[in-house]
C-alpha cells in the first residue's frame, strides 16, 4: 500500500448569503475518482475539517491510501 500526506489550504472567496462552507478530507482523481480515506494512519495535526465563511482559509492535515 502507497500513501500521501497532504496539508490542504483552500480559501472561500464568496457564497450565497454568506454561508460557510463545510470542507472535509475527500480527494479525487483525474478522471472524478475518489482517493480512499485511511484510518490506518493516524493523521498528522491538525485534521483538515470544518467550515469556512467567505474571505476565510482552512488548513490542516490528511492521509490518503493512493
Amino acid at each position: 500500500m502507497e500513501y500521501i500526506a497532504a496539508k490542504p489550504r483552500p480559501s472561500v472567496h464568496s457564497t450565497e448569503e454568506n454561508k460557510a462552507v463545510t470542507m472535509d478530507q475527500s480527494i479525487f482523481t483525474a478522471d472524478s475518482g475518489e482517493y480512499a480515506k485511511t484510518y490506518l494512519v493516524e493523521n498528522p495535526a491538525p485534521a483538515f475539517s470544518g467550515k469556512v465563511f467567505p474571505e476565510g482559509t482552512l488548513e490542516g492535515c490528511a492521509v490518503f491510501q493512493v
